[in-house]
């Protein structure tokens, strides 16, 4: 696979890339196959909390992901939300017609995301192995990691430029904030200016 990728890029690639693979399964019998492409200077990898059917991995899932990355220097790049109960808001949001943009956000609520957080802070802290938080969104979030780094935890997050400028406002009342939908969806405008601090 990761041949392919490098093939998609040769002689059209103006920049220097590199590459997070996205890890949906891991037993203990992948973990030379981790070791293999982080030989190969790949020593990144992503997995999810959110997207059940699709991308989320359990706790064992990523307990075993986080221990074989972090004996050997690599880095697990961790989607933090409870994908399981927004599932569940979902299909209620759903069920009672509420499909509109802002009910993206609202299903979303920026609990889930610091659950999610302090779950694979703690699951790397038993794993020993550092862990980075991809596209942080809220202030409930982030106080998650600083409190890991308070008590030494190698526990590093990013945000993305849409939560240090946009608000749950920007979904509206209309079909115009469907520009918006993204995951973690847009917060209340009081958590850019903590973003901002982080």
């Amino acid at each position: 696979a990761v041949d392919n990728w490098h093939a998609k890029a040769e002689g059209k690639c103006a920049i220097d890339y590199g590459f997070h693979l996205i890890t949906t399964d891991f037993e203990d019998h992948h973990t030379e196959q981790m070791y293999t492409v982080m030989d190969e200077g790949i020593t990144s990898f992503k997995l999810f909390m959110a997207y059940p059917g699709v991308f989320l991995v359990d706790d064992a899932t990523i307990f075993r992901a986080m221990s074989a990355a972090g004996q050997r220097g690599g880095l697990i790049c961790m989607h933090a939300e409870n994908g399981i109960v927004i599932n569940e808001i979902i299909k209620r949001f759903i069920a009672d017609g509420r499909t509109a943009p802002k009910y993206h956000a609202l299903s979303r609520p920026t609990i889930a995301e610091a659950e999610g957080v302090h779950r694979a802070i703690a699951i790397a802290e038993m794993a020993e192995s550092p862990v980075y938080i991809v596209h942080l969104s809220s202030a409930d979030a982030l106080n998650k990691v600083r409190e890991a780094r308070d008590r030494g935890i190698p526990a590093f997050a990013e945000t993305c430029p849409q939560y240090l400028f946009r608000s749950i406002d920007d979904y509206g009342d209309g079909w115009d904030g469907a520009k918006y939908v993204f995951t973690p969806p847009l917060r209340e405008k009081h958590n850019c200016g903590e973003l901002w601090k982080g």
